[in-house]
């Protein structure tokens, strides 16, 4: 008796293991390192030459089982000297790391991410030395500088994806000039989907915040960071001509009202128009025009412009990129008329 209950729950115990997924498990190391000359030149100020280097280092797992589902987990810093070169610690900054699930229907993720972006075009930009403001992703409008501590669940056949993050942002931020320390709350919507030709996307984020007084110690109600919200609306658009030609519109609106009380709401909205011409597999030419404006209510408006021209080609496993800017920048506050122009030259290694 004892024998056969003996086989039988080895019997079972096989059948069990056997019915666990095969998982196959792939980890491995990410980043990149790039270093270039750039050469910069400031209307009425300093002009500077200088050789740089940056890069990014992490590390990315991921999991599949038989039945189609995917876990990952993924960790990422940058390391940029220049940030302060009399403190290499400093400039060694935490991007994002989070885990998460996906199959064919949905991907959710869940820690510090940067979901955020439907910019179009700059196919052919790599390196520092060129600019844009990155639809749906400013400009300057996420109080945490983009990257918050947030659950994503996408849907991906239908190219949404839903955006819920809760943050307590401190003096680290340096984002609240009232030392205090205050609570965010995000939530958005992401669609980004290709038809054709044409690849859309198109995103909407609303953010407040509010300071808790027993909590922060010191806070002051009522302040730039107690009651403010902020909403965001963005899109971009491009039209592959060819495989290799393209062009691309972006657009993003940004409205700010702070928490003081009767102050006036900030409008912000940018556009730019790429284009992209290749040459070749990994090698082109991108061009870019920019236009940048803010209205407070008042008089007192900025107006920003730049133009870009980038080229880049794949040697290898490096990029080799040449990139021009020219920015100007006109305060009706300050009646300051301010203008730049940059140049790089260098290579970039992913991995």
């Amino acid at each position: 008796m004892l024998k056969k209950l003996l086989k039988g729950c080895l019997t079972i115990a096989i059948a069990t293991a056997m019915a666990v997924p095969a998982m196959a498990i792939d980890a491995k190391v990410t980043g990149r390192v790039r270093g270039y000359l750039k050469s910069s030149n400031v209307k009425d100020g300093r002009a500077l030459t200088e050789f740089e280097a940056d890069g990014r280092f992490g590390g990315k797992i991921t999991g599949e089982t038989d039945s189609g589902w995917v876990g990952v987990g993924a960790l990422e810093f940058s390391v940029d000297p220049d940030t302060d070169p009399d403190d290499v610690q400093d400039s060694v900054k935490h991007r994002h790391n989070y885990i998460g699930v996906s199959n064919e229907m949905i991907d959710v993720k869940i820690g510090r991410q940067y979901p955020y972006g439907v910019a179009q075009g700059m196919s052919y930009m790599v390196g520092p030395g060129w600019m844009s403001w990155w639809a749906g992703e400013g400009p300057d409008y996420n109080y945490n500088g983009g990257y918050g501590d947030m659950l994503t669940v996408g849907i991906t056949q239908v190219g949404v994806t839903a955006i819920i993050g809760m943050d307590n942002i401190n003096d680290a931020n340096e984002a609240d000039a009232t030392g205090d320390q205050y609570l965010l709350t995000t939530f958005g919507v992401v669609f980004s989907k290709s038809f054709g030709p044409v690849d859309v996307g198109a995103t909407y984020i609303v953010q407040s915040t509010s300071i808790d007084d027993e909590y922060s110690g010191d806070a002051v109600k009522k302040t730039t960071y107690d009651g403010s919200s902020l909403s965001d609306f963005a899109f971009g658009v491009k039209f592959n001509i060819t495989d290799l030609i393209g062009v691309a519109l972006n657009y993003d609106m940004t409205t700010f009202q702070s928490g003081v009380n009767n102050a006036d709401p900030e409008a912000t909205m940018n556009y730019e128009l790429w284009g992209d011409i290749g040459f070749a597999e990994g090698m082109g030419v991108s061009v870019g025009y920019g236009n940048w404006s803010t209205n407070d209510g008042t008089d007192n408006n900025t107006v920003k412009t730049f133009i870009n021209v980038g080229f880049s080609a794949k040697v290898d496993v490096a990029k080799l990129f040449v990139t021009y800017k020219a920015t100007t920048e006109v305060d009706d506050d300050t009646n300051k008329d301010a203008a730049e122009s940059l140049i790089v030259f260098g290579g970039q290694v992913g991995f």
